[in-house]
């Protein structure tokens, strides 16, 4: 069976794919099919599903995507999940993590700070035990 999700089959590109994910919207149905189709889709080719998340991670990564944010959100809501299914816990996390940097600049500040003096107490404490 295959599951079609709008206009996209499963011959469709990456960029095709990365367009879908600008242009779709937010709901129950919508997120539920999108997922449906790309657990299918990436079963059988999971390599597709890494190719894919390096894309988007790029575009995340550009600070001269427009709609970084956009698509920040679109990654949280389809593909992180996607990510944890296939066993792709580290680029999950760091995604997430550039995901959240985006959308929340002043938390990430500032939880980013807090676990820096975290991790200086920890080494120090360490360090003395050692």
């Amino acid at each position: 069976m295959t599951i079609k999700y709008g206009n996209i089959s499963p011959d469709k590109t990456q960029q095709e794919i990365l367009k879908l994910l600008y242009t779709m919207r937010k709901g129950e149905k919508n997120h539920a099919l999108l997922t449906e189709y790309f657990l299918q889709e990436f079963a059988n080719y999971p390599e597709k599903l890494i190719e894919l998340i390096h894309i988007v991670k790029s575009e995340l990564q550009n600070p001269q995507n427009l709609h970084r944010d956009k698509m920040a959100r679109r990654y949280l809501y389809v593909f992180s999940f996607l990510c944890e299914r296939f066993g792709l816990y580290e680029e999950k996390l760091e995604l997430d993590d550039l995901c959240f940097e985006i959308l929340e600049p002043e938390d990430y500040k500032q939880l980013k700070k807090e676990l820096e003096k975290y991790q200086k107490k920890s080494e120090k404490i360490i360090s003395e035990i050692f």
